[in-house]
């Protein structure tokens, strides 16, 4: 009779696990999900960082540059003496 019904107790069994299977599996990709923005909102930061680093070696390379355009003038200037012993 429970047969005909088609509520025997092993059906109710499975149904309940493919419930629960379901289940896990959207909290799976919920965590995923969590997991992967953390990550992505990580990287955005270490890209801003990097842009910044990247901000200051350019302005060292100009530093750089100037103190090299003063040591050649120097050079420039200063005469040559030579000296024999």
């Amino acid at each position: 009779m429970k047969r005909l019904t088609g509520n025997t107790d092993v059906e109710n069994a499975f149904q309940r696990l493919d419930t629960l299977t379901k289940e896990e599996n959207l909290m799976t990709a919920a965590r995923t999900f969590e997991a992967t923005n953390h990550v992505d909102n990580k990287v955005t930061v270490i890209e801003e960082v990097l842009q910044q680093v990247d901000g200051n070696i350019g302005v060292i390379k100009e530093g750089t540059r100037s103190v090299d355009d003063s040591v050649k003038v120097a050079k420039r200037g200063t005469p040559i003496v030579s000296v024999f012993l």
